[in-house]
């Protein structure tokens, strides 16, 4: 490779006028470069695509990537991060970190045993909507809408739709006392273990 291209340059430079050769070296270099072949140092191209390639622990700046897959785990097996993405405006657009926080959309498992109540995150204030999916055959499930302005007070809870256990006596219930966190309880002894809650 490295021979071909260095006798492109030499005809490109002094035999410009040999059309004939130089037509002919230049197909036989993409020829050669259109299977697998080994850069080795750095590599700089300017208005240059690369088609079905694998570039591994490579820096690619100002260029677009179309129709392609990006395998983010190292040789090492380790994943890497993609930095510096702008905020997404299109349903497509990638999301980054940070207005994923501002959406302030926490989801957890919780475990609910008997009738006790248990913290389902660490706010003493603001409003939110509460979802909370059984992940116990047949248990409960519910929609809340919980706000607290003040963290002395107990908060508002409003109960929006609610779905019992199959026994339909258990169903789902909150409360946010003053100095506390909101928690989540059933209101039987039924249908013990995991929920899925999300608050948004």
């Amino acid at each position: 490779m490295y021979i071909n291209y260095i006798i492109i340059l030499y005809l490109i430079e002094f035999n410009v006028l040999n059309f004939g050769v130089l037509k002919f070296t230049l197909f036989y270099f993409f020829y050669l470069m259109s299977g697998p072949f080994i850069f080795e140092g750095n590599i700089y191209g300017q208005y240059s695509y690369i088609i079905n390639s694998t570039l591994p622990n490579n820096i690619i700046t100002n260029s677009i990537i179309n129709t392609s897959s990006l395998d983010m785990l190292s040789s090492s097996g380790q994943y890497q991060r993609i930095t510096n993405v702008a905020t997404p405006i299109l349903p497509n657009d990638a999301v980054i970190k940070s207005y994923v926080d501002q959406l302030n959309i926490v989801i957890s498992d919780i475990t609910l045993t008997g009738t006790s109540h248990t913290q389902i995150s660490n706010d003493y204030t603001g409003s939110f909507v509460v979802t909370i999916t059984n992940l116990v055959t047949n248990g409960p499930s519910g929609i809340f809408n919980i706000t607290k302005n003040n963290i002395n007070v107990c908060g508002m809870i409003a109960r929006v739709v609610a779905c019992p256990g199959a026994d339909i006596e258990t169903i789902l219930d909150m409360t946010w006392p003053a100095n506390s966190p909101p928690m989540l309880f059933k209101t039987n002894v039924n249908y013990d273990g995991s929920y899925m809650v999300k608050k948004m």
